[in-house]
């Protein structure tokens, strides 16, 4: 890039000619620390691998593509794929741990490095990842150099609709969940049926926000079932029950497309394959 560059030869620095780059020095420096040292040039250190925030490799995988540095993309890219937006429902059936996080503000940048690089899949979580901003999604992700991003108009606007879908899929997926129509194994069918009525109308007195709050839609309910500890009903029926929260979810995860109005014919498919 320096070599094929015309610098301003009126302006030198040490005895170097000077090329005006417009990113600032903090993206840079971040990209420089995995290009440098040459012989050792690698996005992924296991031995820092929890050292990286989401901004980190945000700036590495921009300024990636930007130069047409394809091994650091695609290594940063998959890391941030394949443990926080991984479209595979498998990595999301039980609470997950991201070594990259993604929270708050930060999602506007996630939606935004889907866009620049055209990927569908990493674009309906990033968008989901941005309703729990609320109307804080108004007020854009400020990075750490003081720049501000923000979600396109449209990206708003999907969010919106998305919020209220999701908040009716979390109401249906509640009354799924603990709806009184014991498993075909229960062996105690009117006791399992009045312990699952009694069941889905305690979980709506003390779920009710959580419910009507589709941006948690995907975080699996292990800590509710632990609170409920088996409600009631025979193991077989418990059982049933846990096999409908994870199923309802996992149709909810399929209908995303739908939802966020997103094109994609690979949704769900491995990362592995992708990156």
């Amino acid at each position: 890039m320096f070599s094929s560059s015309s610098p301003n030869s009126d302006e030198m620095i040490d005895g170097c000619p000077v090329v005006h780059v417009s990113d600032s020095p903090e993206d840079l420096a971040r990209l420089l620390r995995v290009l440098l040292p040459a012989a050792h040039r690698r996005f992924y250190r296991e031995d820092a691998w929890t050292d990286y925030s989401f901004e980190e490799v945000y700036a590495v995988i921009r300024l990636a593509h930007k130069y047409n540095i394809e091994d650091v993309q695609k290594q940063a890219l998959f890391a941030l794929r394949e443990y926080t937006f991984n479209d595979d429902f498998k990595k999301w059936r039980e609470v997950r741990n991201e070594r990259i996080p993604v929270d708050g503000p930060c999602a506007i940048g996630a939606v935004n490095l889907a866009r620049l690089l055209d990927i569908p899949e990493m674009l309906l979580i990033a968008l989901y990842k941005c309703l729990s901003l609320c109307t804080g999604i108004l007020d854009g992700w400020k990075r750490s150099d003081g720049s501000i991003e923000y979600l396109s108009q449209d990206d708003v606007k999907r969010c919106i609709a998305a919020t209220s879908e999701l908040s009716r899929s979390s109401s249906i997926l509640a009354y799924n969940i603990f709806r009184p129509e014991p498993c075909m194994e229960c062996k105690q069918r009117s006791r399992c049926e009045e312990s699952l009525r009694q069941a889905l109308a305690e979980f709506l007195d003390l779920y009710a926000g959580d419910i009507s709050d589709g941006s948690g839609i995907m975080v699996p309910w292990e800590g509710a079932f632990d609170e409920f500890g088996g409600c009631g009903v025979c193991e077989a029926c418990w059982e049933e029950v846990k096999y409908r929260e994870v199923s309802g979810r996992e149709d909810v995860w399929d209908r995303f497309p739908k939802i966020f109005d997103v094109k994609t014919e690979r949704w769900g498919s491995s990362v592995s394959d992708l990156c």
